[in-house]
């Protein structure tokens, strides 16, 4: 699979599970040992991450039964013959060998696709749109469970083709959306009456008060570019690391206009000063000496702390990783209802989506309902080959940038990396480093400005 720019999480954690691949029941019956045609069986092909264990298989059935389901559940996870799990074209391939052998599968995972690698058309051309199915009685409760701007998300030219993710399983803990978003401590809410959202906001607050035992918490060294987008005011637009303006029409340039480098200047001689510290270097912070946590995602405010969200969830287009209704299903209102349960209902939600915080999902609704709507809920922009390696090679270069940053001081006694700024970094060698990296990422922001001025909604 080429360039897969989504999460490099999600590559890990294919290696990771492939130690265990093929012990499970899922495991063989994803190379086709199911009964064919089988009229009391709805078949689920289920993605390989995150696992679900038999044990929850056998619930999700029980529940469902006694809510008057009358069928089996069958889940399939895609593997090769040596166990290995089956993503983007290659999956395409395996459901028509699997209906070969087998009949028609009910409802099916979109899957992971690299950037740019034809989710788009295999959504449309494998799934059915659901819009019907939603307006209609057993639809109602899960149209409800999610907001607007996640059903534009989950759509192509209007039409839904895919059920929201409740949560995203892919950061730990699991988190509620893409937003970024500063945790602030309540006993200094008075100092944000004027924050904007920015890094130079909380910048100027953190020196008016004026305490050297107050810190803020960073995500760690290199974090998400989508961190730094958000400290600048910006979100994302798509998987790759666009960064685009809530009130401005379109993807900005955040290397031409300086912004960047100023952002990057100002975080390292925080981090030498102290004031700004990584989270991931240190185990304990005593509250009291938290002015702020910045984080990627939504969660449970932690008590005593409030909330400011630095850069919304554009909620662009993403049909990676979701489940729907494949269009040979000849169980297609049945298997409807059997995914309306399942993504509507709290017990069959947590069974899904094994280690979620049960309080998280049942205030979800709520917890994102403080956040405004997105007016690029739904945007789709394309990119060639020639842009997705430039903006693959921006996103590289911004984590390198900041990434040396840090250097390796020792080793505690369990052989752990122990780490510390770098006394020797020089932002002027690197910002130069960065520019040779960069590729002409002025010309993408460009032709993805093209694509985004012709964008129906604006």
């Amino acid at each position: 699979m080429k360039k897969i720019v989504w999460c490099v999480l999600v590559v890990i954690t294919e290696i990771i599970l492939l130690a265990g691949c093929g012990k499970s029941d899922t495991g063989s019956k994803g190379r086709g040992d199911s009964v064919k045609g089988d009229p009391n069986v709805i078949t689920w092909v289920y993605q390989f991450y995150p696992e679900l264990s038999e044990e929850n298989q056998k619930e999700i059935n029980r529940i469902l039964r006694e809510k008057g389901v009358e069928y089996e559940i069958q889940f399939i996870v895609p593997r090769d013959d040596k166990g290995v799990p089956i993503v983007g074209k290659d999956y395409s391939e395996w459901i028509r060998e699997y209906e070969e052998k087998n009949g028609p599968l009910d409802i099916i995972t979109s899957n992971l696709w690299s950037l740019g690698g034809g989710e788009v058309s295999f959504v449309k051309n494998r799934m059915i749109p659901l819009n019907s199915y939603l307006e209609a009685e057993d639809g109602k409760c899960l149209k409800a469970a999610y907001n607007e701007d996640e059903w534009k998300q989950c759509s192509i030219e209007g039409k839904v083709y895919v059920i929201p993710m409740p949560v995203n399983l892919l950061s730990m803990p699991p988190v509620l959306d893409s937003a970024v978003y500063i945790t602030v401590n309540d006993s200094y809410s008075e100092y944000f009456e004027s924050f904007d959202g920015t890094y130079a906001s909380l910048r100027a607050i953190y020196k008016t008060i004026d305490n050297n035992n107050l810190h803020i918490i960073f995500p760690g060294i290199p974090p998400e570019t989508r961190v730094l987008c958000g400290l600048m005011g910006l979100s994302c637009l798509g998987e790759g690391p666009l960064p685009i303006q809530g009130v401005e029409n379109g993807v900005v340039d955040i290397i031409k206009n300086g912004s960047l480098r100023s952002l990057v200047a100002a975080l390292y001689d925080d981090f030498k000063s102290g004031g700004l510290i990584i989270g991931d270097w240190f185990t304990e912070v005593q509250q009291e000496r938290i002015l702020a946590y910045i984080h990627m995602g939504k969660e449970f405010p932690r008590e005593g702390f409030v909330d400011y969200v630095l850069a919304p969830d554009i909620y662009s287009m993403n049909l990676r990783s979701k489940y729907g209704i494949n269009v040979d299903s000849d169980k297609k209102e049945q298997a409807f209802r059997v995914l309306a349960l399942c993504y509507s209902d709290i017990d069959l939600l947590c069974l899904l989506c094994q280690g979620v915080d049960k309080e998280l999902i049942l205030k979800r609704k709520e917890l994102l309902g403080s956040n405004p709507g997105s007016k690029w809920a739904g945007i789709h922009v394309k990119l060639d080959e020639k842009q997705i390696e430039s903006l693959d090679s921006f996103d590289r270069a911004v984590r390198s940038l900041i990434a040396d940053m840090k250097s390796l001081k020792d080793y505690d006694e369990t052989g752990r990396a122990i780490y510390e700024i770098n006394p020797e970094y020089d932002l002027n060698e690197e910002w130069k480093k960065f520019i040779e990296e960069t590729g002409d990422f002025s010309t993408l922001c460009e032709s993805v400005n093209g694509q985004i001025r012709e964008w129906p909604q604006q």
